[in-house]
């Protein structure tokens, strides 16, 4: 494992995106739809990761072009272990997608070598 950048800002982004997913989940699962009070509850619920993100956005982006294989697994685990919707069939699509970025990862990272 790559011990220059870590993998911190690359979950904290995905655990943003993770839980805004399951947030719509949660929020289409009455009637749905998406009001517009529930998604300022999603939006605002993850206002301050938002930030955090954004503001560590050059991080995030030097811990991306460090990463090893094996970072990438973890993340790839540590993202479906953190993921979970009520509709097991959308799950496991979101779960495979994310599977491919991986692999699609490793494809890039084996054409273009570390740290490129």
């Amino acid at each position: 494992m790559s011990d220059l950048h870590g993998t911190e800002e690359i979950k904290k982004a995905l655990g943003v995106l993770i839980d805004l997913g399951m947030g719509v989940e949660d929020a289409l699962e009455d009637d749905g739809k998406i009001k517009f009070m529930e998604l300022v509850g999603i939006i605002s619920g993850e206002a301050l990761d938002i930030v955090s993100v954004i503001k560590n956005a050059g991080e995030l982006k030097a811990e991306l072009k460090d990463w090893d294989e094996e970072e990438r697994e973890e993340v790839l685990e540590w993202a479906v272990e953190r993921f979970d919707l009520d509709n097991d069939v959308a799950e496991k699509v979101i779960e495979k997608c994310l599977t491919i970025i991986k692999e699609l990862g490793d494809v890039i990272f084996l054409v273009k070598g570390p740290g490129e």
